[in-house]
């Protein structure tokens, strides 16, 4: 039964309008077979995991730009006072100022 506000061709033309934002076309993903798609995702995900590895040693190495003057230890420029303190009276039994003349921390 038919509603009487709308008309057959009406909802007819509804009904093409609103499949019309639906293709009928399928992508390939719909033709091809699992293995195939796996295949398709492997080769996807190689090229994008085509990196360089990246290395902090480069960096670190870089960064150690405090030197103990007795020994020539290296130090991160990020070391605390508290730390080369230590290593100062416990290595050399010598104070901060002595092993790292001009030393001043660097604040967060």
């Amino acid at each position: 039964m038919m509603s009487r506000y709308f008309s057959r061709d009406h909802i007819f033309g509804l009904m093409l309008n609103l499949f019309s934002f639906f293709p009928l076309e399928y992508s390939q993903d719909f033709k091809m077979g699992n293995g195939q798609k796996a295949q398709h995702k492997r080769e996807r995900a190689k090229g994008s995991a085509q990196k360089t590895a990246t290395s902090q040693l480069k960096s670190n190495e870089a960064a150690k730009t405090v030197v103990c003057q007795v020994c020539r230890n290296t130090f991160l420029c990020t070391v605390r006072q508290k730390a080369l303190k230590e290593h100062a009276e416990n290595k050399h039994s010598k104070n901060l100022e002595e092993c790292f003349p001009g030393f001043t921390e660097v604040k967060k």
